[in-house]
């Protein structure tokens, strides 16, 4: 039976009322001779608004009748589990709630941590057989609460989660808590034993990066620790899991440069692994045994050695089985010192899928990062089916594996990326697979002010814990609590940047650029409208969380105004030019506190990039009217490593990438190009040092994987100089830049790609007589002789002509034509060749 639940002064009104309705039913039942029914209805009326027995009052108009109790010899950290309850409980309702470690106190307990009588009496029902490492158990016993983990972390997270879950106590961001008031406290009898789903769970992003918030949170992970030297981790908090893998992109710290190899190692060779095994010997004998020591390749490609690859070749040609098989036996080696060790081991970029043929032992982690996947689809979705096959046969082989996520654009941690929705249900999706324990969440790790960090943060946490919660609910409930009057907006606005996303059918990228297609005119407008709104009903600190979220609609705005502009013109629309945006922007941005807008290049260059006057850019001169090509800008490109924009009247659009360092830093991905076959053209500008020789090195240009060239000195002439790519390969990812030895700096413009193609200009559907039109028809009928005409576009240099596969002739300059004279009758193919692909019509050709 269900009681309804009321405070004292509401059944006090309500009995009142009650009695008059009673006697007058009594009256009307007893007066028709229902005497015995009158009774029945009226036990049953007030069984059914009886108070409900479940409630336990914890404090009324500023009384406590609740004191909080632990035992003598408990750790600090359960002691400060009971100040921060006894806080917050008076936060709450106003009363003073008593610490005591007198268990015969003459109130009722919340009852702290597991070293006490009052819990070893009942610790049976405690079920601690059931509780893993951050696990706990709230529960009502006789009027008292318990509440206790099998460790002091666990216990931490008991009484946190009872202040959130039970009380309404929400830590959304490091500087931002919501706590209710309430006159009367209470709380239904619980008995609820909650254990973590993943064993570890960290979310590495400065935003969220305060101890007490993410220990507040549940975050119970540190392995960012060596990036955050600045945070004090005070000794009543100072409870941390060291499951997940300690260290990455080792393999060259661990083993002598005499083994280096092709950007890693050389994993199959015996010397490599026993120098290995000696290294992580030596480090358990001075650290201890760490739950994981990662022993990790490098972070960059890899030529493997001959022996290597022969390896690969007998396990699917996987290059992660050399390194999968170099960790099993390094670590097997190890254990025959130390029998509890365990190592890790990165499957990412080029070892990222799995082989075959091969298992894992328990004491080996796979910790798997999908740097390459589209990051706006779940890793289970179609759109990442590269991905979650190679989950699949990597939960197949291991049973031991963690994930390393990427939870915001590594390009531009300001700019809109909507992932938000797909993190979300990958946690769940990873949930689905036994094996995953580990959870590593990388964000904006150097810099507060990232996109919606502490939304990511906050909803991670609460589905790291149990995945089964609706992550829908749990962003309406942030917005609700963190944007105050402005939440309908700002919930508007994240509805409208995914579906945008999935209207645009992108990939999103780890590095997204500000160009994307999803970021669109109609996108923008809706977005710029929302922020306005948003901005105008906040008040107080919602204010300051609104200004976190416009600050990437400005940016975006501010960054390609010209593309918008002209795309506006074109439609016949009007595009309004915000005269205060920029000085907004940048009044916002120092509110945050930003410093870095990517991993390495701090936020001044992006105010610079902001005060670039852009105009667009015209059809590069080297593109003919025939071509189909594309246009990169600088705004297109990944850039790092000091890499920058700066303004150049010479450039085509006035913006252009400055760099100056012997680093990849300018790069474009390859997967930015359409299918088809396609030659790349760079336009760069070089700064050439006075002292430098005619054969010294102005840049690097090239293909990975592929060729590179080097751009000597004599050739650079003044101003924006074209130089071709070398061809792009079949497994080729990127086309990069880096600076000579020749020059102060280079300058990037654009990189224009001509699509290499062939096309039959001549003879089309028709009916052709001696080498003339005639008539229209729906195939081409030739009567006697037909000039074949072909165009080229890209780098072909030679055009062949062939009927019915036989060579006929060979044409080296435009305009590309042959003459077919000969006597034929019936279908016949006519077929044009060039390096760069072909053309084909079939004909029927009469005389």
């Amino acid at each position: 039976m269900k009681y309804v639940s009321l405070e004292p002064s509401e059944w006090a009104e309500l009995l009142k009322d009650m009695e008059s309705f009673i006697i007058s039913l009594k009256y009307w039942l007893v007066k028709r001779k229902y005497y015995h029914l009158s009774l029945l209805i009226i036990f049953s009326l007030f069984m059914n608004f009886h108070p409900s027995s479940n409630d336990l009052i914890l404090a009324e108009n500023g009384v406590a009748y609740y004191a909080i109790y632990y035992g003598e010899n408990e750790s600090i950290i359960i002691r400060h589990a009971a100040e921060e309850l006894a806080h917050y409980l008076e936060e709450i309702t106003s009363a003073d709630f008593e610490i005591t470690n007198d268990p015969n106190i003459d109130k009722k307990l919340i009852i702290i941590g597991r070293n006490n009588t009052l819990t070893e009496a009942i610790e049976d029902k405690m079920e601690f057989s059931s509780i893993i490492a951050d696990g706990f158990k709230i529960m009502a016993h006789d009027g008292n609460i318990y509440i206790s983990g099998k460790i002091d972390r666990g216990t931490l997270y008991g009484v946190y989660y009872f202040l959130d879950v039970y009380l309404g106590v929400k830590w959304l961001s490091p500087d931002f808590e919501v706590v209710p008031k309430k006159n009367t406290l209470k709380v239904d009898a619980m008995n609820d034993l909650q254990n973590p789903r993943f064993l570890y769970r960290e979310i590495f992003s400065m935003d969220t990066d305060d101890a007490y918030f993410r220990q507040h949170n549940r975050l119970n992970g540190c392995r960012g620790e060596t990036h955050r030297e600045y945070i004090e981790y005070p000794p009543e908090i100072n409870t941390w899991s060291r499951y997940a893998p300690q260290g990455e992109h080792n393999f060259q710290d661990v083993v002598s440069a005499e083994y280096y190899y092709g950007g890693q190692i050389l994993t199959m060779e015996e010397a490599v692994r026993e120098e290995a095994a000696q290294y992580f010997i030596n480090k358990i004998a001075s650290h201890g045994t760490e739950p994981w020591y990662s022993f990790s390749q490098e972070d960059c490609g890899w030529i493997p050695d001959d022996v290597s690859k022969a390896f690969a070749k007998e396990h699917c040609g996987k290059l992660s089985a050399p390194v999968v098989d170099l960790v099993i036996n390094v670590t097997e080696r190890v254990r025959k010192v130390y029998p509890d060790a365990h190592l890790s081991t990165l499957a990412y970029q080029w070892s990222f899928e799995p082989p075959c043929d091969m298992a894992v032992p328990p004491y080996v982690m796979i910790e798997l990062a999908p740097i390459d996947a589209n990051f706006g689809y779940s890793y289970n979705d179609t759109h990442n089916s590269m991905i979650y096959s190679a989950f699949n046969g990597w939960s197949e082989m291991a049973s031991s594996l963690a994930i390393w996520d990427y939870i915001t654009n590594f390009q531009n941690y300001l700019q809109p990326w909507p992932n938000i929705y797909a993190m979300c249900q990958n946690i769940k999706y990873l949930s689905s697979i036994e094996p995953m324990k580990v959870y590593f969440g990388e964000g904006a790790y150097n810099t507060e002010g990232a996109e919606f960090a502490e939304l990511r943060a906050w909803i991670a946490s609460r589905l790291l814990w149990d995945p089964n919660q609706n992550y829908k609910e749990l962003i309406d409930e942030f917005c609700d609590y963190y944007y105050g009057q402005a939440s309908p907006y700002i919930k508007e606005y994240i509805e409208l940047l995914h579906h945008a996303f999935l209207q645009s059918n992108e990939k999103l990228r780890v590095k997204q650029p500000i160009t994307s297609n999803y970021l669109s005119l109609d996108f923008i407008k809706r977005a710029d409208e929302l922020m306005a709104k948003a901005d105008g009903v906040a008040e107080g600190i919602y204010k300051k969380h609104v200004h976190e979220v416009r600050i990437g609609v400005d940016m975006t705005i501010l960054l390609r105004e010209h593309l918008y502009k002209a795309e506006a013109e074109e439609r016949g629309e009007t595009w309004h030019h915000d005269e205060k945006r920029k000085e907004r922007f940048r009044e916002y941005v120092k509110e945050a506190n930003i410093s870095y807008y990517c991993e390495d290049l701090p936020i001044s260059y992006l105010l610079e990039a902001i005060d670039v006057d852009r105009i667009k850019a015209s059809k590069p001169d080297i593109v003919s009217s025939q071509d189909e090509w594309i246009d990169f800008q600088d705004l297109d490109m990944q850039y790092c490593c000091g890499a920058h924009i700066v303004e150049d009247m010479e450039a085509s659009d006035h913006g252009a990438l400055e760099y100056d360092g012997k680093e990849w830093a300018i790069v474009l991905p390859l997967d930015l190009l359409p299918e088809g076959n396609w030659s790349l053209y760079a336009y760069v500008r070089a700064d050439i040092k006075e002292n430098a020789m005619p054969d010294d090195i102005a840049f690097n240009m090239g293909i990975y994987p592929g060729l590179e060239r080097e751009i000597k000195v004599r050739k650079i002439k003044q101003g924006y100089n074209v130089f071709e790519f070398p061809s792009i390969l079949n497994n080729s990812t990127i086309a990069w830049f880096s600076c000579g030895n020749g020059s102060r700096s280079i300058y990037v413009d654009r990189i224009v790609a001509i699509k290499n193609d062939v096309r039959i200009v001549k003879p089309k559907n028709g009916i052709y007589v001696m080498d003339r039109y005639i008539l229209p028809f729906n195939f081409p009928i030739i009567i006697g002789k037909i000039t074949v005409e072909a165009e080229i576009s890209g780098n072909a240099k030679k055009v062949e002509f062939y009927v019915d596969n036989e060579l006929k002739y060979e044409d080296e300059s435009p305009p590309y034509q042959w003459q077919w004279n000969e006597h034929a009758i019936g279908w016949h193919e006519i077929k044009v060749a060039a390096s760069n692909g072909e053309d084909s019509v079939q004909v029927f050709k009469i005389y």
